[in-house]
């Protein structure tokens, strides 16, 4: 029984971490969703810049933009990695869940089996113990 506790507390400890993990990764998804509307907010701002002010002001604006932008995709890179990397660790915890479930199964079936087996060794007993 001890084995189906110990099974049971990690499969709960895995749901937990893998409830954790999707959390991180919504919330990496929301943080990628937002760099990439920034970036598309100083593109725009970039273009209307380099029509409103003529070619040589809007040349210098956009190599002011350019650190920025540089910047937001540096950050995006970043959380595209590390929601990448949550994402493999999310599989790889629902395997172990899997195994995990799978093994309790397996265990059910073994101590099922060990009931129906003492069950019979019992009733022999006591029909020997009769006689």
């Amino acid at each position: 029984m001890r084995q189906a506790d110990y099974q049971n507390w990690e499969l709960q400890s895995l749901r937990k971490q893998m409830a954790k993990e999707s959390k991180q990764a919504q919330n990496l998804s929301r943080q990628v969703i937002s760099l990439k509307e920034e970036r598309d907010a100083l593109r725009i701002e970039c273009e209307q810049l380099k029509s409103s002010q003529g070619r040589s002001d809007g040349e210098q604006a956009f190599k002011k933009l350019q650190p920025e932008t540089k910047d937001t995709r540096d950050q995006l890179e970043a959380m595209k990695q590390e929601l990448n990397f949550e994402k493999k660790v999310r599989t790889n915890l629902h395997l172990q869940l899997r195994k995990a479930q799978d093994s309790n199964s397996e265990l059910v079936l073994v101590v099922k089996d060990l009931e129906t087996r003492w069950r019979r060794q019992k009733g022999k007993y006591l029909i020997f113990q009769a006689s």
